[in-house]
């Protein structure tokens, strides 16, 4: 695991140096964190490419190592690829800590599917893909990871 760490802004993070198999992968690499003044919506500027306006948006609060978040979840398909938008927002004194994932998957994968990779070397991958396992629940370990710094 490497570790993040911005000291001007007072937090660091955990995360793998690379995020992904041959069926899915992150959008961008390492995750992004963003600080957002109170005064801002922490949403729009932490995670600019999360569409709020969708029917299928999830928001949750959840605890992950004793630090309270609103966690967004959107799932947008685009051209072949499923692109999904996981935001995690939390405060501290008069500043939000925005963490972006953006997960890019084949479109038919993780329901069974071998969907675009039928009869390749990936059909397996594709077909035993578990969202919740393979990505979920790593990226609430890394955004557990996260920690104020003095």
């Amino acid at each position: 695991m490497k570790t993040y760490r911005d000291d001007i802004n007072g937090y660091e993070f955990q995360y793998p140096e690379s995020f992904g198999a041959n069926v899915w992968g992150a959008h961008f690499w390492p995750p992004k964190v963003t600080v957002v003044s109170i005064n801002e919506n922490p949403v729009k500027n932490g995670c600019p490419e999360l569409p709020l306006e969708l029917e299928s948006t999830v928001i949750n609060n959840i605890k992950l190592n004793n630090i309270e978040y609103t966690e967004y979840i959107v799932r947008e398909p685009a051209a072949g690829n499923l692109y999904n938008d996981y935001c995690y927002v939390t405060q501290k004194q008069k500043k939000y800590y925005v963490l972006n994932f953006i997960i890019r998957e084949v479109n038919g994968c993780a329901g069974g599917s071998p969907g675009a990779f039928w009869e390749t070397e990936f059909e397996e991958e594709c077909i035993n893909l578990d969202r919740v396992k393979d990505i979920e629940n790593p990226i609430k370990t890394m955004v557990s990871t996260f920690k104020f710094i003095d």
